[in-house]
């Protein structure tokens, strides 16, 4: 099974609520399907906070996979960020839409590539307006299982 994340890049509301809430449906989740993907973004305040419930996780469930997504891959996102994040994830992947994108669009070209490949995402969407709430409502057009926080 492939688990994404979407949120603001602020958590509006009780962010100690929110992890714990979090991290009770992925336990769940790992309890059923171990060797399950997640698929992170590493971008804003829930991505992070999802991130840490895994690593939280990860020495009772130690099968799932933690993926970095990313909307970039050239020469400056290597120097900046490649030794980071291959120490946080077990692996880094570079959608192939991403690749021909202009970087003004790289990231909501990514969110979508993430909800086309997950079956199952987890959200923490508090406003009708920006990023997050403009994938989840593409993840709904595509009639995706999502779990709202």
């Amino acid at each position: 099974m492939i688990i994404t994340f979407f949120g603001h890049s602020r958590i509006a509301g009780d962010s100690r609520a929110i992890h714990d809430k979090t991290t009770e449906i992925m336990q769940k989740l790992l309890c059923s399907e171990p060797e399950s993907e997640f698929y992170c973004g590493h971008r804003g305040q829930f991505d992070i906070l999802c991130e840490s419930c895994l690593d939280m996780l990860r020495p009772s469930f130690n099968k799932f996979k933690k993926i970095y997504i990313t909307p970039y891959y050239d020469l400056q996102w290597q120097k900046n960020q490649l030794n980071h994040i291959s120490k946080d994830f077990d692996e880094i992947i570079f959608p192939t839409p991403c690749e021909s994108c202009p970087p003004k669009y790289a990231w909501s070209r990514r969110n979508r590539w993430m909800v086309d490949n997950a079956d199952l995402i987890i959200n923490c969407v508090k406003y009708s307006w920006g990023g997050a709430a403009a994938t989840i409502g593409y993840a709904r057009r595509r009639g995706k299982n999502i779990i709202s926080l």
